[in-house]
């Protein structure tokens, strides 16, 4: 806070009823245990009276809110031994808070001390061990006020409201909540505060208008830190944003029934020799070899021709083409009276034998074996749709159990066992 703003607190913080326990005012009193157990119970009250911040003013006349001044100095006060006064502090809360120091010197030129302490929202607060709460006008232990105890606890454990769930369409910056407005520039000040290249940003939050600017439709604002939470941590919510979380693929579950006409389905573009369909390859006949005879003495036999020419004059035979079985079974099967009782047998949403026709042609076509790329390029099948595919024909072509049709993601295939599956149906 600038020292306008702080000016401006101190007039609202004396204006407040002398009853008001979430403020604190000292003359010059500055023993470092009261201080943190004050801190406990400002922090912890702040709390109960859905206030984000205590705070603690030295300065200033318990009874009448008079403004006197004080001679105590934050920075230069010592915890214990020789430890400065507010890391002392800090390393007695638990858990840990956010409290800020400010030195001002008043309208009338007196010298102020304002402690704003952030209120409890994880636990209830406790310094050195033993847990704070103020009672009127008194600091007490919180063991000793069960019905406060138990209210904090439930304020700091239960769930919170997710305001981030609805939009109220009549909202205006003058509903904001000041202490939340007052909150955010807080922590940003603290974020960069210590940075010497953005320590600006530090001082100029605190003259900024509370709209910086006009977030397009097609943006975000995300926390910056996963400490922020819309709701109560948990598994799985860990609050704030992260770089990973900002850039992830987002996946889009749509329905059959409703219409989608404005969306396209983007695939990642494989290169070509990621799922090319098998080619059979030509087999070539190796040449005859004939070994000679060993020369001899002239038999009965050696003036007759040989039946087959020489190993010289052998020629290379041409390639043979291999070509793709007959799918003439394809036709057989769909006709034959097994496939028939086979299929009636399923009573929801069985395959239509086109599918199913296609399906077996284009495995027929590659051998029995294909990538499941291959396969949905071949049968121009949207890829969502292939493992549902397969699984309703395994209903009708899988006889008792039988591995006939498979698709085996981790094994990267479709196949189709064609030899078993005409023994099954009889169209051998």
């Amino acid at each position: 806070m600038n020292l306008e703003q702080l000016r401006a607190k101190l007039v609202e913080l004396r204006d407040l009823p002398a009853e008001t326990e979430w403020a604190e005012f000292k003359h010059n009193y500055s023993d470092p245990q009261m201080i943190g157990e004050y801190l406990s119970a400002i922090s912890n009250v702040a709390a109960l009276e859905s206030q984000a911040f205590g705070y603690i003013v030295w300065g200033i006349e318990d009874g009448t809110h008079n403004i006197v001044g004080t001679s105590f100095k934050p920075r230069q006060q010592k915890g214990q031994g020789n430890e400065d006064l507010e890391p002392w502090l800090n390393k007695r809360l638990a858990p840990k808070i956010n409290f800020r120091i400010f030195e001002f010197d008043s309208e009338d030129g007196l010298p102020m001390v304002m402690f704003e302490v952030q209120a409890a929202n994880t636990a209830p607060v406790a310094f050195s061990g033993r847990r704070y709460v103020r009672v009127g006008s008194h600091k007490k232990p919180l063991a000793e006020h069960p019905e406060k105890e138990r209210k904090l606890w439930e304020i700091v454990s239960g769930p919170v409201i997710d305001w981030s769930a609805e939009i109220c369409e009549t909202a205006k910056i003058d509903n904001l909540d000041p202490n939340a407005i007052q909150r955010a520039r807080s922590e940003y000040a603290d974020r960069f505060e210590g940075d010497p290249k953005k320590s600006h940003l530090a001082k100029e939050v605190w003259e900024w208008d509370d709209v910086k600017r006009v977030i397009p439709a097609d943006s975000v604002i995300v926390p910056w830190t996963e400490t922020i939470h819309y709701k109560r941590k948990q598994h799985g919510y860990h609050g704030g944003a992260t770089p990973q979380e900002m850039v992830c693929p987002l996946v889009l579950l749509t329905d059959r029934s409703s219409d989608y006409s404005n969306l396209k389905q983007c695939a990642y573009p494989f290169p070509d020799w990621w799922s090319p369909a098998p080619v059979a390859s030509p087999v070539e006949l190796e040449p005859v070899v004939h070994v000679a005879v060993p020369a001899g003495p002239p038999t009965l036999f050696d003036n007759l021709e040989p039946d087959e020419p020489s190993a010289k004059e052998a020629t290379k035979p041409a390639p043979v083409e291999v070509l793709p079985a007959s799918a003439d079974w394809i036709d057989r099967l769909l006709a034959s009276q097994a496939y028939k009782d086979q299929k009636s047998k399923i009573k929801r949403h069985p395959p239509q034998d086109s599918v199913i026709r296609q399906v077996l042609e284009t495995l027929n076509a590659a051998g029995g074996f294909l990538t499941p790329g291959a396969f949905i390029k071949e049968t121009s099948m949207p890829a969502a749709r292939l493992d549902q595919v397969i699984a309703n024909i395994r209903r009708v072509l899988n006889v008792d159990g039988y591995e006939i049709l498979v698709i085996d993601r981790t094994e990267n295939k479709v196949e189709l066992n064609i030899a078993k599956l005409k023994r099954q149906f009889d169209v051998e």
